[in-house]
């Protein structure tokens, strides 16, 4: 799933989701990219939600949706949404009939790598969540250091439910409050809270593969900018290295990436 809000992330969006589609079908998984203000929060609720209801309360939104996606997929223990056109248009896509096991949250800066790699390795079957998270540093606020924003999170785990709608809340809490902290602050906080509830069930993932640029399974160059979110001024510089990546990983899975051209 790559998420993002409505504006200049939309072109780097259009590079991106390119060879993460290309990944997703190479494995059998769905794709789903969403451009809209709502959080990340808000899609893992409405797909755990998804789950539970086995889509019944999502045919009722497909209902007015020109989207195919209603109705249609892949492997029911896939991660990451619908192998369908990345639209990019403001309202929210319908979201595929599926049970979810596991989804991947990217953002629009984001580049899977390595085409070959099962990104479900990176979070084991007791884990609630896996995360670009170092629990032995801290940041100001007192909460562990996010140096990534990809998070794979199990669905299966019984306190899934709870933590999105946390973090769900929080979310909206910020807003009210028009909060200018990165969103990964406001998990961070209820990770550390859970782990001290209730035992370790945060994995972090390996530093080496998403660490920005030098990700070894997942690239993103959102650390190399100044700005929380990126604007118009960061496009000139991000655009042409999202794309060489994009290139070269297409270039080295050729043809199994034709789906990019």
């Amino acid at each position: 799933m790559q998420s993002l809000p409505p504006g200049p992330e939309e072109e780097l969006l259009s590079i991106t989701s390119r060879v993460n589609r290309a990944y997703a079908k190479r494995l059998g998984f769905d794709y789903l990219s969403y451009v809209g203000p709502d959080s990340d929060s808000f899609l893992l609720n409405d797909l755990f939600r998804l789950r539970e209801t086995d889509g019944d309360e999502f045919k009722e939104d497909c209902k007015d949706s020109d989207s195919d996606d209603c109705t249609t997929g892949t492997d029911s223990e896939t991660s990451i949404g619908d192998e369908g056109d990345d639209s990019t248009a403001s309202s929210p896509p319908a979201i595929p009939m599926h049970n979810y096991d596991t989804v991947m949250v990217l953002q629009s800066d984001a580049v899977i790598v390595q085409l070959d790699y099962n990104i479900r390795n990176l979070v084991q079957a007791d884990k609630l969540v896996a995360c670009g998270v170092d629990k032995n540093a801290m940041t100001r606020e007192g909460v562990w250091n996010v140096y990534s924003d990809v998070v794979v999170w199990n669905l299966n785990h019984p306190l899934v439910h709870n933590v999105t709608q946390l973090w769900f809340a929080s979310n909206e809490y910020d807003k009210r409050k028009v909060a200018k902290g990165p969103d990964g602050d406001s998990l961070a906080a209820i990770l550390m809270n859970l782990t001290d509830q209730e035992g370790d069930v945060v994995q972090e993932i390996p530093k080496d593969m998403v660490n920005g640029l030098s990700g070894t399974i997942i690239k993103q160059d959102r650390k190399s900018t100044s700005t929380q979110s990126i604007t118009e001024k960061d496009l000139p510089r991000m655009i042409p290295v999202m794309q060489g990546i994009s290139d070269n990983v297409c270039y080295r899975y050729y043809p199994q990436c034709e789906i990019v051209y």
